[in-house]
């Protein structure tokens, strides 16, 4: 599905990563582990094109995605979410759900003009006129947001859910959004375990469903109820792959991972 190969990447004298050679596999649930400062989240950033590499190659389903934009490789199927949330808080979850499911990057400031004027319309202007349009479209959201454990009404401002319910709509947004993977940045850091057990069962549903998904994790225990998969980094390098169980016990992770 995702192949990586041999990506360095230095950030002054500092080397992020070191010749990281790894594959992603198809339908299955993929954890990226290892301690602060191993290169996770620069892989990440890599993968998604936030940054580029000094060196090496990426490839989605055959395609060397090394040089392409962050909004191709989004176009092309690659779907992230980021540790810290990032949503509108003055937007609705209606308005991200739709924008997420539609591809609508270019009509955020569209969106927030209309908040500003205090249009409260569940529907965009173009289609406000067909009342049967827009009650299938809020149905639609609901159930979405029902499927992801977030029992609020689609029309709920962001400022008003709380942090685990904002975890849960980003996820429910990568999901929406076209695409062949979904990267998740710790998508169980900062939540309660209420809200723990719907991302659980959340990412194996879509596993199920035949989703591709790779995550940053340091919770060992959650990694090790959802992962088939599990590569360990430490200092730039892939330390070791196997299953969460037999990474868990090798010497060498115990070492760099947990201190031991």
């Amino acid at each position: 599905m995702l192949h990586a190969k041999n990506i360095h990447k230095a950030f002054g004298g500092v080397k992020a990563l070191q010749g990281v050679t790894l594959t992603i596999q198809p339908k299955c649930i993929t954890a990226l582990i290892g301690p602060n400062g191993a290169g996770k989240t620069t892989l990440f950033d890599i993968i998604n094109g936030l940054i580029a590499p000094d060196t090496g190659e990426l490839f989605l389903e055959k395609e060397n995605m090394t040089r392409l934009p962050s909004h191709i490789r989004a176009q092309r199927g690659i779907s992230r979410t980021w540790q810290a949330v990032r949503l509108f808080k003055h937007l609705t979850m209606f308005d991200h759900l739709r924008m997420a499911e539609n591809n609508e990057d270019t009509n955020i400031l569209k969106n927030i003009f209309l908040f500003s004027k205090k249009q409260t319309h569940t529907c965009h202007p173009e289609v406000r006129g067909n009342a049967q349009h827009c009650r299938a479209s809020k149905d639609h959201y609901e159930l979405v947001l029902q499927k992801f454990g977030i029992d609020r009404s689609p029309q709920t401002l962001v400022s008003h859910l709380s942090y685990g319910q904002r975890k849960l709509l980003q996820l429910a947004m990568v999901s929406l959004q076209p695409h062949k993977i979904l990267l998740l940045d710790e998508p169980v850091a900062g939540v309660n375990q209420v809200v723990q057990a719907h991302i659980e069962n959340v990412l194996l549903k879509l596993k199920d469903e035949g989703e591709t998904i790779c995550i940053i994790e340091h919770d060992m225990e959650f990694v090790q109820k959802i992962a088939d998969h599990t590569i360990v980094m430490d200092a730039g390098r892939v330390l070791m792959e196997g299953s969460p169980r037999e990474v868990l016990k090798d010497k060498m992770v115990l070492e760099a991972y947990l201190g031991e």
